[in-house]
């Protein structure tokens, strides 16, 4: 089962028994190191999460490419500790995992020496969206998003309700592809309300955005599939699917990493954020006390108890190649 599951995903059938071998023992490793951080207290866990994760990493990188990590390979991250507030920390990338994880789920490649701002890092993550507002740290790079697709007298076309929509502003790396496809428009309330199932109140939250593109139909069938892989295509590069069932997020979109025009997105941040804090435990734990001695604690503490699943749906989708939806948080 194992073999036809790594053939279906496109592998060769020559290079089946180094995959099947690697893919099989990185899943065990990351399922092992998993369960293990689940039992600790999360100013330990962190560094057996980031195993889970890495290996996880390596079980998606064997699938394309086997052997790539079929030898001694480095992390591709390095923490750059320097004495001050979290606001300073920062990791950079090299040469190892986390580059070929990155072109894995971009496919684009992220330079030697891209610093990793760690705030920055966290405010990916949607499972303290709260708490990294509510503490002051700023706004997300990540904007939940609604999908529907309208049928007009003049064809068909796909419409968004896109949320906090003013944080994508002033990233014209963003904004500068985006409005090549769509083009806001004005929803009243009661449009609103029947088209995205939103009250009034939740209106104010979220903007709205129409395909440039009309879908002629055919023979009155609504060219559904074509219309939403359009619209997917035209956002790859800030795509990311849901894998909880919310009901005012069918996606969400991934605004660029900081300061670059990289792509970013939930899975990448949470695993570098995860590297960072496993290597306080290892070599910085007085630095990790004083954080969890502060009001950061807070941020932390919720990071590493609702970060890990989140991630682990997320990669499993990737591995599987599937877009599933499971229970909300």
């Amino acid at each position: 089962m194992g073999r036809e599951f790594l053939l279906k995903r496109g592998l060769a059938v020559e290079q089946i028994d180094t995959a099947f071998g690697l893919f099989q023992s990185f899943v065990r490793q990351a399922k092992t190191f998993y369960q293990s951080a689940a039992h600790l207290h999360f100013r330990a866990s962190p560094l057996n999460y980031y195993y889970a994760f890495l290996n996880l990493a390596k079980a998606l990188i064997s699938i394309a490419d086997p052997d790539s990590v079929n030898q001694r390979i480095s992390h591709g991250l390095h923490h750059l500790h320097v004495d001050g507030p979290l606001r300073d920390q920062s990791i950079v990338t090299r040469q190892g995992v986390f580059p070929r994880f990155y072109h894995v789920l971009t496919g684009q490649v992220i330079p030697d020496n891209t610093r990793l701002g760690v705030i920055s890092l966290l405010s990916y993550s949607t499972d303290i969206a709260y708490e990294f507002v509510s503490a002051g740290f700023g706004i997300q790079p990540i904007l939940p998003a609604i999908f529907r697709i309208q049928r007009g007298n003049e064809g068909s076309h796909a419409t968004l309700a896109i949320r906090d929509f003013g944080a994508a502003e002033a990233r014209p790396d963003f904004t500068d592809e985006f409005f090549r496809h769509f083009e806001e428009v004005e929803f009243n309330k009661d449009l609103a309300r029947a088209q995205f199932e939103l009250y009034a109140e939740q209106k104010r939250s979220y903007r709205f955005f129409e395909t440039r593109t009309q879908y002629p139909d055919d023979n009155n069938i609504i060219p559904n599939l074509r219309i939403a892989g359009d619209c997917r295509a035209a956002l790859r590069r800030f795509y990311q699917s849901n894998p909880y069932s919310e009901e005012y997020c069918d996606f969400l979109l991934c605004l660029p990493l900081e300061n670059t025009t990289l792509p970013f997105n939930e899975m990448l941040a949470t695993y570098a954020s995860m590297y960072y804090l496993g290597s306080l435990i290892r070599y910085f734990p007085r630095y990790l006390e004083q954080i969890l001695a502060s009001k950061d604690a807070w941020l932390i503490e919720r990071f590493v108890k609702g970060s890990p699943i989140t991630f682990l749906r997320h990669v499993s989708n990737m591995i599987l190649g599937e877009d599933r939806i499971y229970s909300t948080r």
